[in-house]
């Protein structure tokens, strides 16, 4: 077999999977407003229930610009990808094996990933206004500088927490804000990233 041929089927391949994507990114849209419309209980507040950040659903809509994500205690969510703030355009999603957080395949080959409750963060303003540090408006946190600086380098939140040894739902919520850390964990995560602790401490 050449090249080229393997080529053209590679192409080929990858042009059907994107198609199943946004069928994928359609069914979700799909599941959720059945979701939403046939749940009788209330859904407020229900990332606070056991099993709250578990996830049913995700997938791309837009032509892949807005992420769509349901919760299997809760509602759906459409998020702007821009939101995410990778660093590279998003080909595809699809949950982890806990269902706790979203797997998100770039242009470029990498992959990394989102936790629910970062969703939850940025898309739902009441989960935002109780779990969002009172500074959070006036400068950015550590937990986005730590982000912003793992997703530049192209790592995954699980593998960053495994390093610096601290539970993934613990490093998820200390990226999201909601967790004020102490300077010998932020020195860990500093060593991992192999950055100085400024940059993490940074407000500018």
């Amino acid at each position: 077999m050449n090249a080229a041929r393997v080529l053209r089927d590679f192409e080929s391949e990858r042009d059907s999977l994107r198609k199943d994507d946004r069928k994928l990114g359609s069914i979700a849209t799909r599941l959720a407003q059945a979701v939403s419309q046939s749940d009788e209980t209330d859904s407020s507040d229900f990332w606070s229930r056991p099993g709250g950040l578990e996830l049913r659903s995700v997938g791309l809509e837009d032509g892949g610009q807005t992420l769509v994500v349901t919760f299997v205690k809760g509602k759906s969510y459409r998020l702007p990808i821009e939101r995410l703030k990778t660093r590279g355009r998003v080909e595809s999603v699809r949950l982890d094996d806990v269902r706790h957080g979203i797997l998100l395949n770039l242009r470029d080959g990498t992959t990394t990933d989102v936790a629910s409750d970062f969703v939850l963060f940025e898309a739902d303003a009441r989960y935002r206004s109780l779990h969002a540090p009172s500074s959070l408006a006036a400068r950015p946190s550590i937990g986005q500088n730590v982000r912003s600086i793992r997703l530049r380098q192209g790592r995954s939140s699980r593998d960053v927490a495994k390093a610096a040894g601290l539970a993934p739902s613990n490093f998820a919520r200390l990226e999201s804000g909601r967790h004020e850390p102490k300077i010998e964990t932020l020195v860990k995560i500093a060593r991992v990233l192999r950055v100085p602790l400024a940059d993490l401490l940074s407000v500018s």
